[in-house]
């Protein structure tokens, strides 16, 4: 899961790529992520440090933020 060089990260160049967020509505978000839509894969995601980790997210992001990037 996610990108970790430059070669990685090139492949996703045109792609749509999103900025989600996952936890339940009305509270702090569990975890951030920078998603690729086109792959359905997570590009790079990170854990709210306050809350306790959680096994597994959601399938549905409940909120998809403004910031989409298409490339």
């Amino acid at each position: 899961m996610g990108v970790h060089s430059y070669g990685e990260l090139r492949h996703h160049i045109g792609h749509r790529i999103v900025c989600v967020y996952y936890g339940k509505s009305g509270q702090d978000p569990d975890n951030i992520a920078v998603e690729c839509e086109t792959c359905n894969e997570v590009l790079m995601d990170f854990d709210n440090p306050i809350k306790n980790k959680k096994k597994g997210k959601s399938e549905h992001p409940l909120y998809r933020s403004n910031c989409d990037i298409i490339g």
